[in-house]
């Protein structure tokens, strides 16, 4: 019985081993960020720009009242300005227009952003998990998909606006747009 025991508890230990290496303060050159594959958001024919945000939803069930939270995605047309509301909860679909002026303040944003993707160099001896975090928005244009603030790599690769500034720009832009959003009647 122990000769088992004791098989299994190394085969555990072996299947348990990670890259245990010590860990510094100071960043080597192996972690330090490099930002590459610049796109001039200016130079791109946007489609439609999704937001996402975490919402409280109330649901009806069987004369019950439920609160929950929901993933919701706000899908406007670059082009028109509608915005499409998709709630993940009841997957109910809402419609809304943007005024003149709040759609010429998105272009605006987006017009002078760059997306950038930084990556960190790891070490040859370096295991990186496999991860992958949505972003706050996704941009659709005539020939890709920028997932904003995504997150595909444990080890630090990350999509997002190249400036901060625009990033809260954006990010406030839409909070600007949610509030509005009883009064973004389309005619």
């Amino acid at each position: 019985m122990k000769k088992y025991l004791a098989l299994i508890v190394s085969i555990f230990i072996l299947f348990c081993h990670q890259n245990c290496k010590p860990v510094s303060d100071k960043p080597t050159m192996s972690q330090v960020p490099k930002e590459n594959q610049i796109i001039n958001l200016a130079d791109e024919n946007i489609q439609t720009v999704t937001l996402q945000s975490t919402e409280n939803t109330t649901v009806q069930q069987s004369a019950k009242t439920f609160t929950l939270v929901s993933q919701n995605s706000y899908s406007v047309n670059y082009a028109t300005g509608e915005i499409s509301k998709t709630t993940q909860a009841g997957g109910a679909v809402v419609n809304y227009c943007l005024s003149t002026n709040l759609l010429n303040e998105l272009r605006d944003i987006l017009n002078s952003a760059q997306v950038c993707k930084v990556e960190t160099t790891n070490a040859p001896d370096q295991v990186c998990t496999m991860e992958y975090r949505v972003g706050y928005a996704q941009i659709m244009t005539s020939r890709d998909e920028i997932d904003l603030g995504s997150n595909s790599s444990g080890c630090g690769t990350k999509i997002d606006l190249c400036l901060p500034a625009s990033s809260d720009l954006l990010k406030g832009w839409f909070a600007a747009v949610k509030n509005q959003l009883p009064q973004l009647n389309c005619p």
